[in-house]
């Protein structure tokens, strides 16, 4: 059996697949739920099937994107990093990321949750309440996770890095002022 589809109610669907055979020789398969048209149903079973092809499938797991923040930051953050960078991805972690997506699984996260933390970050991320982030805070945020998501698919916790199907903000290109000849002297003046 390479993968099945059975209806369970209304837009419910049943997947079944083959895993990769254990060490043990036995047959394993895994199942999931999938609401929606059956066209839906096809699509996902048809990702899993193209990613056990691949080699790139990651059986479902129960981390979550917290559990996954602190192993990359104890792991490799820490050991790999100068310490104020490493203090600044702990500080964008702990007091934004974690909070917003922070008990997702890794199975469950998908770009729609990431394009809602960035639109929330850029209207109310501020911790005091007061204002949104800048785009090029949220940027860096968006690199942070990334870069998590990235260490994530190393250590065969995930099969993809859903940050790279989601643009960053674009931060606002400021027209820089340059100074007259008048006000230089004035400033040497002053000075």
């Amino acid at each position: 059996m390479r993968g099945t589809i059975k209806k369970r109610a209304r837009n419910s669907w049943t997947l079944w697949w083959d895993e990769p055979r254990g060490a043990d020789g036995k047959r394993r398969q895994r199942n999931k739920t999938v609401t929606g048209p059956k066209r839906v149903a096809e699509a996902e079973l048809r990702r899993i099937l193209a990613e056990l092809d691949a080699g790139s499938y990651v059986p479902p797991n129960k981390v979550t994107v917290r559990d996954l923040l602190e192993r990359w930051l104890s792991e490799y953050v820490d050991v790999q990093v100068r310490p104020k960078t490493a203090e600044g991805y702990r500080m964008i972690s702990e007091l934004h990321i974690v909070p917003a997506l922070g008990i997702l699984s890794l199975n469950e996260l998908h770009p729609s949750h990431v394009i809602r933390y960035q639109k929330s970050a850029l209207v109310n991320g501020r911790r005091n309440g007061e204002g949104g982030l800048s785009a090029q805070t949220v940027k860096h945020h968006h690199r942070v996770l990334s870069q998590a998501l990235e260490y994530g698919i190393g250590q065969g916790l995930l099969s993809r890095n859903v940050c790279k199907q989601v643009k960053a903000p674009k931060p606002a290109h400021k027209e820089m002022k340059v100074l007259t000849v008048e006000e230089i002297a004035r400033l040497f003046e002053t000075a």
